[in-house]
């Protein structure tokens, strides 16, 4: 399986790179063999909405959730109440989930990986087979590199449409 990792803070480029994402996934053939992952990358020291986000991501939630989160921080709103009532979500787990810390340590094992990989934008795409855009990035390029990543992946030339050789 292909993956690409997200790594995103609460900024207005990663929501539109979040977007461009999401419309070149749309648009490529392959999108179900393409597993996404969203990983927090704080530039910033607020942690609250990774830890939002986090939380929802322990209940199998995904991209409309996060696009949701990324709503609430665009608004300056910290009320999560519609939010937790949206997706039917605890508040009292919320909040011992993140008094606790378990929240934070997703958050902290995050950076430290990104760390690691010398990440230095958020947001920044990763690829499988080492493909990476740092910054924002427009849909096409974006599917430029899934193109690529896929045909790594498959050995073979990508193709769409009907006048494909196989």
């Amino acid at each position: 399986m292909m993956k690409v990792d997200v790594w995103f803070d609460y900024n207005d480029e990663s929501f539109v790179m979040i977007q461009n994402l999401n419309q070149a996934l749309n648009t490529f053939q392959y999108k179900e063999d393409v597993k996404v992952v969203y990983r927090s990358f704080i530039k910033k020291d607020d942690k609250f909405y990774h830890e939002l986000f986090h939380y929802g991501r322990k209940k199998q939630l995904g991209l409309e959730y996060l696009c949701d989160c990324f709503s609430l921080y665009k608004e300056g709103n910290n009320s999560y109440d519609d939010l937790f009532k949206k997706y039917n979500l605890s508040l009292e787990e919320f909040l011992e989930s993140k008094n606790h810390g378990k929240l934070n340590k997703i958050i902290c094992n995050h950076v430290e990986h990104a760390d690691l990989m010398n990440l230095k934008i958020a947001p920044t795409l990763t690829f499988s087979y080492g493909y990476r855009i740092e910054g924002l990035a427009d849909q096409q390029s974006i599917k430029d590199t899934l193109i690529k990543m896929y045909e790594k992946e498959s050995g073979i030339e990508y193709c769409e449409g009907d006048d494909c050789e196989r």
